[in-house]
């Protein structure tokens, strides 16, 4: 019983493993195109997503509390993973 406990654990873990790195991958590949910084943040409902600053101006529009807003300092204080500022694009 408890080494099936404890496999399920295991799984659990390797697949939050591999979502963030798949998250990771993604916030990458857009801060390559658009040289753009980007956050990974957990949303709500247990979910990984990338987001970057125009986030912050979309979060704030829904809030009618005005000291829950979210600032650039919140976003990177909550966030999992963000990309560099420097941009990687040579035009």
């Amino acid at each position: 019983m408890k080494l099936k406990k404890l496999k399920a654990i295991i799984r659990e873990h390797l697949i939050d493993k591999i979502e963030l790195w798949i998250a990771k991958m993604r916030a990458n590949r857009m801060h390559r195109i658009t040289g753009r910084r980007y956050f990974v943040i957990l949303r709500y409902d247990g979910k990984l997503i990338v987001v970057d600053n125009k986030y912050i101006n979309f979060y704030n529009k829904g809030l009618r509390n005005k000291n829950k807003r979210l600032n650039i300092e919140k976003l990177m204080k909550m966030a999992l993973y963000a990309t560099t500022c420097k941009s990687v694009i040579n035009r």
